[in-house]
C-alpha cells in the first residue's frame, strides 16, 4: 500500500474549512439558513378570545394545530362565540407570522432597516437568498478547481514515485 498524501502539500486547505458545517461557526450563511429553517417549523402563535375563553395554536406544518374552548364558552350565544373563535384564531396566526419575521430578521442579521426590508419585502429576500447561492456556488467552485489541483499533484507524486526493489 501506497501513502501518497504524505508527499502532497495541501495548497490553502483552510480556505474551505467552512465546508465542514460546524454549528460554532455562526457566519457561515448556509448554516443561518439551516437554523432558521429548524427555528420556523418549529414555530408556534399563541392566540386568545378577548375574554380568555378560547385560545387557539397556529403551527407551519398543520396550520390551526388547536383550539381550545374553555366550558363557559358554551353558554355564549353563537354569534359571540364565532367571533371569540375568528378572534383567537386570528391572533394565533399574527402572534405565528409575527414569530416568523423575528426568526427572518434574526437570521438575516437583526432589525436594521436592510434586515426589515428582507423581512417584509419577499422579492428582496429571494434576492438575498439568491445572493447566498451565488456565494455559495462560488466557493463549491473553488474548492472543486483546488481538488483538481491536489489530483494533479497526486498524479504527479505517483509519476515520481518508484516502489523498492527487493
Amino acid at each position: 500500500m501506497y501513502r501518497i498524501a504524505t508527499f502532497l502539500p495541501v495548497a490553502d486547505s483552510d480556505r474551505y474549512s467552512d465546508f465542514a458545517g460546524s454549528p460554532a461557526d455562526a457566519d457561515d450563511p448556509l448554516e443561518r439558513l439551516n437554523t432558521m429553517r429548524t427555528r420556523m417549523a418549529a414555530a408556534v402563535g399563541t392566540g386568545e378570545s378577548a375574554e380568555g375563553l378560547i385560545t387557539a395554536r397556529f403551527t407551519a406544518a398543520d396550520g390551526l394545530a388547536s383550539l381550545d374552548l374553555d366550558p363557559r364558552a358554551l353558554r355564549v350565544p353563537s354569534a359571540d362565540l364565532a367571533e371569540y373563535v375568528r378572534l383567537a384564531v386570528n391572533n394565533a396566526y399574527d402572534d405565528y407570522r409575527a414569530a416568523i419575521q423575528q426568526i427572518g430578521a434574526d437570521g438575516f442579521g437583526g432589525s436594521d432597516p436592510e434586515t426589515r426590508d428582507l423581512v417584509d419585502n419577499p422579492q428582496a429576500a429571494l434576492g438575498q437568498l439568491a445572493k447566498l447561492g451565488d456565494d455559495f456556488a462560488g466557493r463549491l467552485q473553488g474548492l472543486a478547481r483546488e481538488m483538481g489541483i491536489q489530483r494533479q499533484r497526486a498524479k504527479e507524486a505517483m509519476a515520481r514515485f518508484r516502489p523498492v526493489e527487493e
